[in-house]
């Protein structure tokens, strides 16, 4: 497993990054609101990463942060939700408030995100709720019950 990676930043788009590590350019999919954060074209990046298999195709995502890669994976468990719902989750809201938007069931907030529907954000909210309620000074994530 590839926990994390450093490296030079080569290219951006707009939910993906290529770094330029040991002489090998990686592709890395990211949440686009982790971009901003990277700093400049040509400097160190380091990212968490989590490894995926698709279609016998390796996919890294990279994220900023363990709580945003450890959210990722929470997300990644809801039944209906894979990689790119949860890349717009985090995209569209980020961590502290996305976490909040499940703590509190804020269906409305969920839906907001691109391709997540009514009925997914009310899953979203159901199954992660006591996980992030239990699970979030665990990992860091602001906002959970002490």
């Amino acid at each position: 497993m590839i926990v994390s990676v450093r490296g030079i930043l080569e290219a951006v788009g707009p939910d993906w990054v290529h770094l330029q590590v040991g002489g090998i350019s990686l592709q890395i999919s990211v949440p686009g609101s982790d971009i901003n954060e990277l700093g400049p074209m040509g400097g160190q990046v380091r990212l968490f990463t989590h490894l995926r298999i698709r279609d016998e195709q390796p996919v890294l995502y990279g994220f900023s942060s363990t709580p945003a890669m450890q959210l990722f994976l929470m997300l990644n468990g809801v039944s209906g939700v894979g990689p790119r719902l949860s890349l717009a989750l985090l995209s569209s809201l980020g961590v502290s408030s996305l976490q909040q938007a499940i703590a509190n069931g804020d269906i409305a907030s969920l839906s907001s995100a691109p391709g997540v529907g009514q009925r997914t954000a009310g899953r979203i909210a159901l199954e992660l709720k006591s996980k992030i309620d239990e699970g979030a000074a665990d990992i860091g994530i602001p906002g959970g019950s002490d």
